[in-house]
C-alpha cells in the first residue's frame, strides 16, 4: 500500500484495507510505502522510486496494489483503497498463477544484532518473461508517530525500511523448472534505520531535522518479506508478483508446494552418467561435444558464456546430440 503522515484520509483507507484483510483466510504479505501522498519521516529512497508505479507525475494516498495486478479498467496497477477495489483485487491474486514456491529462513543473533536470510526459489514451470527477479524487504510494525486525523500517537504497521537485496527492483535470475535459485545474505540490524529519501537540501526543504527521520529498530517488529515478479523498466503494469513469502526475524517458513527433496546445484547433474568433456579453458566454460552452453551462477544468474568467469561454482547448461544436461563447474 502507499500511505502519507500527511494523508488526511489515510487513517480510514488503513481502516477499510485491514477490515478486508481480517476476513481472509489464505497468508499474505503486507508493505506500506510512505510514498503516496508526500514524502514523510518514514520514507525512504526506493519508496519514491515505486511510485513508477502510478503511471503518472501525481501520486494519491490512500492506495494500494495486490502483486502489482491492475484493475481492469486501470491505467497503472496503482488502484484506490475501497473495500470493493481491495476485494477485487486479491481476488485476481488468488486466480492468477504462482509459477513458483518458496522457503525463506532468517536467522538472528540478538547480542551482535547479525541476521542471516536464505532464500530459495523453486520454479514448477517456466516463467511468463525472460525477465524475472526477486526482492528481499525490511518492514517493520509498531512506528508510533504522528499521522494527519490519526493523532501524534499513531501506529504505523508494516513500513517498509529499505531493500536488503540492495536495489529497488531485486536481482536478476534464472529461473528454470527442476531446481531452486537460492540466495543468501548476512548483515547487521541497525540499531537505529534512517530514512534514506532525505538529503540535507529536501530536510531544509521540508522543515525537517535530521533527528526526525532515524527511527529506532526493534527486533521483535521487524519482518522479512521476499517475492519474485516480473521486471519491466518501460511498462509499469509488466511487473507483476508471482508469489510472497514473508517470516518474523529469527524465524522461517516454507510453502506448502515446496518440494524439500529438490535442490540448487548440488541436484541439478540431470545426466551425470554420460561422458561429456566440460572444462575450463582461460577462465571460460568449455564442452567440445556440447552444441550450445549457457553459463549460470549458483544463485541462477544467467552470465555470457564467452565472459571470463571469476573463482567460484557455476553450472553449466549443456546441449549433446540434441539432449539438454547440466554439469556443476568449479572456476578455481
Amino acid at each position: 500500500s502507499f500511505t502519507g503522515q500527511d494523508c488526511q484520509n489515510c487513517p480510514s483507507g488503513h481502516t477499510t484495507l485491514h477490515s478486508v484483510l481480517s476476513a481472509v483466510d489464505y497468508p499474505y504479505a503486507e508493505v506500506s510505502h510512505h510514498a503516496g501522498y508526500y514524502p514523510d519521516m518514514f520514507t525512504m529512497a526506493e519508496d519514491w522510486q515505486y511510485t513508477f508505479f502510478y503511471a503518472s507525475s501525481s501520486t494519491y494516498a490512500p492506495a494500494v496494489m495486490v502483486n502489482r495486478n491492475a484493475l481492469q479498467t486501470a491505467t497503472s496497477p496503482v488502484s484506490g483503497i475501497s473495500k470493493a477495489n481491495v476485494t477485487t483485487l486479491l481476488d485476481n491474486a488468488l486466480a492468477s498463477k504462482p509459477y513458483a514456491s518458496m522457503k525463506l529462513e532468517s536467522a538472528f543473533n540478538p547480542d551482535t544484532r547479525e541476521v542471516t536470510v536464505n532464500l530459495y526459489i523453486q520454479p514448477h514451470t517456466n516463467m511468463p518473461t525472460d525477465k524475472t527477479v526477486f526482492n528481499v524487504m525490511l518492514v517493520q510494525d509498531g512506528l508510533v508517530a504522528y499521522q494527519k486525523n490519526g493523532g501524534v500517537s499513531y501506529t504505523h504497521n508494516n513500513v517498509f525500511r529499505g531493500a536488503v537485496t540492495d536495489n529497488a527492483w531485486g536481482v536478476l535470475a534464472n529461473y528454470t523448472p527442476g531446481y531452486n535459485v537460492e540466495w543468501s545474505k548476512t548483515f547487521t540490524l541497525p540499531a537505529n534505520i534512517r530514512s534514506s529519501y532525505w538529503t540535507d537540501e529536501t530536510l531544509e526543504a521540508k522543515g525537517y531535522t535530521e533527528d526526525m527521520i532515524i527511527w529506532p529498530t526493534v527486533p521483535e517488529n521487524m519482518r522479512i518479506v521476499a517475492f519474485v515478479a516480473n521486471f519491466n523498466a518501460e511498462d509499469c503494469k509488466l511487473n507483476q508478483i508471482h508469489n510472497c513469502i514473508e517470516v518474523k526475524l529469527g524465524e522461517s517458513y516454507t510453502h506448502a508446494a515446496f518440494d524439500e527433496s529438490v535442490t540448487g546445484v548440488e541436484g541439478i547433474d540431470a545426466d551425470a552418467e554420460r561422458n561429456v568433456n566440460v572444462r575450463v579453458e582461460n577462465r571460460r566454460i568449455v564442452c567440445d561435444e556440447a552444441s550450445s552452453i549457457e553459463v549460470f551462477s549458483i544463485n541462477g544468474q544467467h552470465i555470457s558464456a564467452k565472459a571470463e568467469l571469476p573463482v567460484g561454482i557455476y553450472v553449466a547448461r549443456l546441449v549433446v546430440d540434441g539432449k539438454p544436461m547440466t554439469k556443476k563447474v568449479v572456476v578455481k
